[in-house]
């Protein structure tokens, strides 16, 4: 199967589980060394994920299908926010935070990759889609080249 279609079924897969709107779906193609290292990105004002085109034609099967699980994590992450449903009040006010006031980019001039794996909705959004891609196709995070 074409990478392309593996992140449009995997986003569909995603947001049926996560029983959210599915986000549009855009690819782009790197243009900076700064965008070469990014896998894919959501971003919750226009409910869009971007993935990177050179990326995602170059990864398994399995690494794309979990970053769509990932970042349509997110996309649930911010759909409850924004609709104040599925989690508590206090997760939702600290992914409010992090998704729309202070969020920290593994990609940014500090690079500082501690900083962002720290964040709540960065540990929730990698432990959903390494338990789902287990769960779904019996593939552990370790197998994954990520």
């Amino acid at each position: 199967m074409h990478n392309k279609t593996v992140v449009i079924q995997g986003v569909q897969i995603a947001c049926k589980l996560l029983d959210i709107p599915e986000p549009q779906v855009l690819f782009a193609k790197s243009t900076t060394n700064k965008t070469k290292h990014i896998t894919g990105i959501f971003t919750p004002k226009e409910y869009r994920i971007f993935f990177n085109e050179d990326w995602v034609l170059n990864s398994s099967e399995a690494e794309v299908l979990l970053f769509c699980f990932h970042e349509s994590r997110h996309a649930y992450q911010y759909y409850s926010v924004k609709n104040n449903i599925n989690e508590t009040s206090e997760t939702l006010e600290i992914w409010r935070k992090q998704l729309l006031d202070d969020y920290k980019s593994p990609h940014g001039e500090l690079n500082d990759y501690h900083e962002y794996l720290q964040q709540s909705i960065e540990s929730d959004a990698i432990r959903w889609s390494t338990n789902k891609l287990g769960e779904l196709f019996g593939v552990k995070a370790e197998e994954i080249n990520i």
